[in-house]
């Protein structure tokens, strides 16, 4: 709460000519603050001439607009502002006017002497299913009036749901209403609250079509935001939450509405009913605009055992704005007004003196010939009383400056012997040193104003300020000085500003991309908004290392299943690059046991393929030697572990097929052949001979 003395330094009202002690903007005595956002604050005042309370919304352009940006946000609001004026219904905030003034621009509103549903629901702690009902219907009246004539509101949300003393709800805020109907296809005529998503409104609230563009959404979304602000009326939170915006929205689109008994277990079935009917996915499902929701919210109404209860209760509005201050006294509203049109009326300019009338020619002696009438019907006298009279003012200036005491006296000349000069002896005016005196301190006023607006972050308004400060005491060292600091925050905040817009067209651009299900380019996007990001602004880094992450590891799970390990590998490695994992890294390890154990089976089957092909190329030559070495290398692995007696069967079986000799004869050849050429060989002779040998011995 700010009384009317806390206004003076109010910074968004530093331009807001002050009267009788109190700030006049559009004709409205403001003495109240009522609450303040990011794009702007709202006061409470009395309007002169129409002797009403009503609320100013004095709006001011989000931080890091550039110039440009932040005249197209004032524009886009008039506009609105004026869409909204359009529309009248007892179940809406009405805007009386919208106008500039001093630099502020400003919207002039019904003053609504309650609370909002969200304060409402802060301050009692919980609502009876009745009230929730009852203040949703209210709402949705006033939003199928604003649909009647073609508007969308789509910032529905319990802040904007106004409930006064007496009961009555009010839907407040048109201010980022779109007119569907008008044709405004490219959103341009629309107030954007991001740069690129195009997605207007409260994230927590938005439809799943507005998460996605609020160019092409209908009365559906609004019939989804007031499904979400019905459920929290009732529930004491929204359906869903998540710190992270990207999330919520995936939420938003993908998981099914929370089970309202889990937080409220006497939620009636039929109000169950009607918010999975608004709370549908698809906007085909829902009810067709906030009309129709009206009439089953009042349908359901009547069948709830408090539906009797009023919203009425006269400690609206106590626990947020505190103790009430008083409206200025009659007295002084006329004070204030008489010194708003003093000051608002141009200043007459000073009159110049009349031409000096050549005195009238006496005419000829004798009696005087009737004149002529200047004009028709002019009497006779009128044209000498006017000369009379500018004679008159004539002499009159005359002397004035006779004996005005600002003239200049020359002093009489000195007696002779002492000395020759002249002295003019002027009398200072004090006119001059009074003007500059109070410039000054005008200036050092503006100069306390600009101060105060530069803390809180205003340069562009305290650049104004400053320059004209400089103007009225252009020797002020100290007004030159912050006139420099403030060009160079200026500079700083442009410079800022154009980074920060970099980052988020790059960021968005991610995001749209990630929602598009392109992890892979997501990341890189993400990876180029980093390089750009804010100082200790770290998200864009992990986003892009979550998108990596995950685009690595959907390839490394596609290349596993078919059984290309080797791409496998080489997608887990570049995903534990971008994020540390357990499973990944299990999944990693497993993946190189296999590829392992692939490669020295490739490793065994080459080398049994190769000694193949030696068997056969001595079998050919019919070397029964080297058919014996060849034989005894086929089965290395196996002779190292059965024995001599396993090779002899080979050797017998070896010589049998070359020699076509019989099984006895063969076995006793193939042993006496072994004890010639090998004696009795060891594991270890037997590995270098299957891996040394090439042709055997004779």
């Amino acid at each position: 709460m700010a009384d009317a003395a806390n206004l003076e330094s109010d910074a968004l009202l530093a331009s807001v000519p002050t009267h009788e002690g109190y700030k006049v903007l559009g004709g409205v005595v403001l003495y109240q603050k009522l609450g303040q956002g990011g794009m702007g604050a709202v006061y409470r005042g009395r309007h002169l001439r129409l002797s009403v309370e009503v609320a100013v919304k004095v709006m001011a352009p989000p931080m890091g607009m550039s110039p440009t940006q932040a005249e197209g946000f004032i524009q886009r609001f008039i506009r609105e502002a004026q869409v909204a004026a359009g529309i009248s219904h007892q179940n809406l905030v009405r805007v009386i006017d919208v106008n500039s003034e001093a630099n502020v621009y400003f919207l002039v509103m019904d003053f609504v002497d309650g609370e909002s549903a969200a304060d409402r629901l802060k301050r009692k702690g919980s609502l009876t299913e009745a009230e929730a009902v009852e203040i949703a219907a209210g709402a949705a009246d006033g939003l199928a009036e604003a649909h009647r004539a073609g508007i969308v509101h789509r910032d529905v949300k319990p802040d904007n749901i106004m409930v006064d003393k007496h009961g009555r709800v009010k839907v407040a805020d048109l201010g980022l209403a779109k007119a569907f109907s008008t044709g405004d296809e490219d959103g341009s005529k629309s107030l954007g609250l991001t740069l690129s998503q195009q997605a207007i409104g409260t994230p927590f609230y938005m439809s799943p079509e507005q998460t996605r563009s609020a160019r092409t959404v209908g009365p559906q979304s609004d019939v989804w935001s007031l499904g979400v602000s019905l459920y929290q009326l009732v529930a004491g939170s929204v359906p869903w939450r998540d710190t992270d915006v990207a999330d919520l929205i995936m939420k938003i689109r993908g998981e099914p509405l929370p089970d309202l008994t889990a937080l409220r277990s006497d939620a009636s079935a039929g109000l169950i009913a009607i918010l999975a009917r608004a709370l549908d996915k698809d906007p085909a499902n829902r009810y067709p605009d906030c009309a129709a929701m009206a009439e089953a919210l009042r349908a359901h109404l009547k069948s709830l055992v408090h539906a009797a209860e009023t919203l009425a209760d006269p400690a609206a509005g106590s626990t947020k704005f505190g103790l009430e201050v008083s409206a200025p006294p009659a007295r002084t509203l006329t004070l204030i007004a008489e010194s708003a049109l003093k000051a608002g009326a141009a200043p007459a300019a000073p009159p110049k003196p009349p031409p000096a009338a050549a005195p009238p020619k006496p005419g000829p002696a004798g009696p005087t010939a009737p004149t002529a009438p200047v004009t028709g019907g002019m009497p006779p006298w009128v044209l000498p009383a006017a000369l009379g009279g500018a004679l008159v003012v004539v002499l009159i200036i005359v002397l004035v400056l006779v004996l005005s005491p600002d003239r200049t006296q020359v002093a009489p000349a000195p007696p002779p012997g002492q000395g020759t000069e002249t002295t003019e002896a002027t009398t200072p005016a004090p006119a001059p040193a009074t003007t500059h005196s109070a410039e000054a301190a005008q200036a050092a006023r503006k100069l306390a104003v600009a101060r105060t607006l530069m803390g809180e972050g205003l340069y562009e308004r305290a650049k104004v300020t400053l320059a004209d400060a400089l103007a009225l005491d252009p020797d002020n060292a100290e007004i030159a000085r912050a006139l420099r600091e403030v060009k160079a925050k200026i500079e700083a905040e442009e410079s800022r500003a154009s980074r920060t817009e970099e980052y988020k067209r790059r960021r968005d651009e991610g995001f749209k991309l990630q929602l598009a299900g392109k992890l892979l380019e997501a990341g890189q996007a993400y990876q180029r908004a980093a390089a750009v990001a804010p100082p200790g602004n770290t998200e864009a880094a992990d986003r892009a290392a979550a998108c990596l992450f995950e685009y690595n590891v959907a390839k490394a799970r596609e290349a596993r299943a078919a059984t290309r390990l080797t791409e496998a590998v080489e997608f887990y490695t570049a995903a534990l690059a971008s994020k540390v994992d357990a499973d990944a890294a299990k999944s990693l390890n497993a993946i190189r046991g296999q590829l392992e154990a692939q490669q020295a089976e490739a490793i065994r089957a080459q080398t049994a393929k190769r000694l193949r092909l030696k068997a056969s190329q001595v079998e050919a030559r019919r070397d029964v030697a080297g058919a014996l070495t060849v034989a005894e290398q086929l089965q290395n692995k196996h002779a190292l572990a059965a024995g001599l007696a396993g090779l002899e069967r080979d050797a017998a079986a070896a010589l049998a097929r070359i020699k076509k000799l019989p099984a006895e004869q063969a076995a006793a050849e193939a042993k006496k052949c072994l004890a010639r050429y090998f004696g009795t060989p060891s594991a270890a002779e037997l590995e270098r001979i299957a891996f040394g040998a090439e042709g055997g011995g004779r």
